[in-house]
């Protein structure tokens, strides 16, 4: 039988602890309930959660669909229908059924305003402390549609 502990800061620092070991985890959502608590699926049978490799979406067989960009300590916020996912190192844009509808091909891209979205191609990054600047100075710069058709560049 396992010791009861009664200091919450201790159990949920064991939790954590526990949700580490990788021999432990019965499933793809057991680090996020250890961690965040029960997994939540959207309207269309998806969910965010992270995993050892980051945020993931899924759907309700727990199958990973794609890894989701990180945005405020989370997954990417979903912006007129649509967020950024991550592959190989390049992002691209799903919808929020989990369908990729512009496939990850862009050193960076910007969320959906006003149905455009600003992509960057040869941009370097620059850490400044827990944040990341993007450096667009010699970079190839436009706007893309919510069907990927590329726009001559606008400001």
């Amino acid at each position: 039988m396992l010791p009861v502990i009664k200091n919450k800061i201790l159990q949920l620092s064991l939790l954590f602890l526990l949700s580490m070991h990788p021999l432990l985890a019965k499933d793809i959502t057991t680090y996020h309930k250890n961690t965040f608590g029960e997994v939540s699926y959207n309207r269309f049978g998806l969910a965010s959660i992270v995993t050892e490799d980051g945020w993931v979406v899924i759907n309700k067989k727990q199958k990973v669909l794609h890894k989701v960009f990180i945005y405020d300590n989370g997954p990417d916020y979903i912006s007129e229908g649509m967020y950024r996912i991550i592959k190989n190192g390049k992002m691209g844009f799903a919808n929020e059924k989990g369908k990729v509808v512009i496939a990850p091909k862009y050193d960076f891209v910007w969320p959906f305003e006003k149905g455009t979205a600003k992509f960057c191609i040869g941009c370097t990054f620059q850490k400044e402390g827990e944040h990341t600047k993007i450096i667009e100075e010699n970079a190839n710069l436009g706007y893309i549609t919510k069907t990927g058709k590329k726009l001559a560049n606008k400001k």
